[in-house]
């Protein structure tokens, strides 16, 4: 910080407030900027600046306003942090006190971010979900069938992946928690996507628990969504070997479109005779960890800076795929990742045909 009492002049210069000349007037010479006594005017506040203050960018400051714009402050109470203090593991600019971890403030269930002044929104099924994710959020399976009809153009046009038959009739249902964990328990056989079960590819018959269109409804007195009525039941009769692929409602579009591409590898493989009828656990879920990351990364190319909000939540869906720490779903994906390093996918597919496992590298 300066002070101001030593910097009067008395010459016959224009003042950079408000332009007018300092002729017989004390004016203060600042950083070869001249102005008026009262026309030096905190950048922060507008109001004169008597005694000390601090320059910032060419800018003056009070010292109190400084503080209250460019002091580090809290994300969830906005108080000042002045020692110690924690930060989000990938959006490093959200920092907060430490007492935080240990109370209630909520989490979003997408991002893991904590609630702000902005608020969260809340699902019928308990779950929160900031602003900035649930803003694309996918609600319903009539918007998600369209996602996993995108991400097979993907698999056909960008990958260069024969589509079996019956891959593009595969039903999409988007569902809640209760009715996932219910199918998940149910069907032990079944593959899902990722360590927090977010979608799921079944091979079994009987019925199911989804969101149809029209179902949730936005309720602006209480800042949540609720529900109209109970999800729709649908039967799967057909005997075959994908009945259906469920996906969690609720989340981000690109992100539900990122599970959709991993259970869509499960689809590819199990409607492919030429692979193996099982693969283990690591090398299957790892392949398709890879696929959603890939399919993240070919998202992202399409955004430009007037997406920077989606594209930055979209780099943190592919860094936590990246750092996940689980022996099936983290390892896995960076052996795959290794290997699709030195090796294209239509030779690793050769590759698992006859050793019913991916090469080490």
């Amino acid at each position: 910080t300066r002070n101001i009492n030593s910097l009067f002049h008395f010459d016959n210069i224009i003042c950079c407030g408000c332009n007018r000349s300092c002729y017989n007037e004390r004016y203060l010479k600042l950083a070869n900027k001249n102005y008026h006594v009262n026309c030096f005017l905190c950048s922060g506040c507008n109001k004169s600046i008597v005694g000390r203050y601090i320059e910032k960018d060419s800018l003056f400051y009070h010292v109190q306003c400084h503080d209250e714009l460019f002091s580090l402050k809290c994300c969830v109470c906005s108080d000042k942090l002045v020692t110690a203090y924690k930060q989000h593991r990938y959006f490093i600019d959200e920092c907060y006190c430490p007492t935080h971890d240990t109370t209630n403030t909520r989490n979003c269930f997408t991002c893991n971010r904590f609630e702000n002044k902005e608020g969260f929104h809340q699902l019928p099924d308990g779950r929160v979900s900031c602003i900035d994710c649930i803003s694309t959020a996918i609600f319903d399976s009539n918007e998600a069938k369209p996602l996993y009809l995108e991400v097979i153009n993907y698999f056909e046009n960008v990958l260069k992946l024969p589509i079996p038959e019956g891959m593009r009739d595969v039903p999409i249902l988007a569902v809640d928690i209760p009715s996932l964990n219910e199918q998940k328990q149910n069907n032990q056989s079944s593959s899902h996507a990722g360590p927090i079960t977010r979608g799921l590819t079944l091979s079994t018959i009987g019925q199911i628990r989804h969101m149809s269109r029209g179902l949730l409804q936005w309720d602006r007195y209480t800042n949540n969504y609720i529900t109209l009525g109970a999800p729709e039941v649908v039967n799967i009769q057909d005997v075959r070997e994908v009945s259906a692929v469920l996906v969690l409602y609720g989340l981000p579009r690109d992100l539900t479109a990122s599970i959709l591409a991993h259970e869509a590898m499960h689809v590819y493989i199990k409607l492919n005779k030429s692979f193996p009828d099982k693969l283990d656990s690591k090398t299957e879920e790892g392949l398709c960890q890879l696929i959603a990351h890939k399919y993240l990364e070919y998202i992202n190319k399409k955004y430009d800076q007037q997406n920077n909000k989606n594209k930055r939540l979209n780099e943190y869906f592919e860094f936590v795929i990246e750092e996940d720490q689980s022996e099936v779903y983290g390892d896995g994906y960076r052996h795959a990742k290794r290997v699709n390093d030195v090796l294209p996918l239509d030779i690793i597919f050769d590759i698992l045909r006859t050793d019913h496992k991916l090469p080490e590298v």
